[in-house]
């Protein structure tokens, strides 16, 4: 396997790719869980009525809800707009060996054990990275061409004999 793929990462591409590691299911869950922890301790110590507590839930959720579908798409495309390393040109260099990232100003390589687990959407291929925990690099599939599906088995293969 030997790869090399050049292209840009739109802004819709980078703006999906955070949406989903951000709305992953798990950290949702962990969170509402949190949050409603949180609020029923402070209901039981302050001996709030039931009334309170629902609009104090309530409110909470709908920050929330704004922060995740209306602030934080406007960060990511305010930080893709002004970031050269995000929007500019980048080399991908797959092989059996290394999975490489190439910009004008810097290179990144990962070894294949290194990455963790594969996110595919029909736009997008996702490398979970192992260390730092949480952390993405990604690959716009519409740059792959009409070696899209030959690029995607040969990944998958290297991830699953490494995993």
């Amino acid at each position: 396997m030997n790869y090399e793929i050049s292209g840009q990462m739109t802004e819709n591409e980078y703006s999906k790719a955070s949406r989903i590691i951000l709305l992953r299911p798990r950290r949702l869950v962990l969170m509402f869980l949190g949050i409603l922890l949180g609020i029923s301790g402070v209901s039981f110590l302050t001996g709030l009525k039931t009334s309170n507590v629902m609009f104090v839930l309530m409110f909470t959720v709908g920050l929330l809800l704004f922060n995740y579908l209306i602030y934080i798409p406007f960060k990511m495309r305010k930080t893709f707009r002004k970031t050269k390393k995000i929007n500019g040109v980048k080399r991908w260099i797959i092989t059996n060996e290394k999975f490489e990232i190439i910009s004008d100003d810097s290179s990144i390589k990962y070894q294949w054990d290194e990455i963790k687990n594969l996110i595919k959407t029909k736009d997008l291929i996702l490398f979970g990275l192992k260390s730092p925990k949480g952390f993405y690099q990604m690959l716009p599939t519409r740059i792959l061409f009409e070696k899209k599906e030959e690029i995607i088995k040969a990944i998958e293969m290297r991830i699953q004999e490494n995993a």
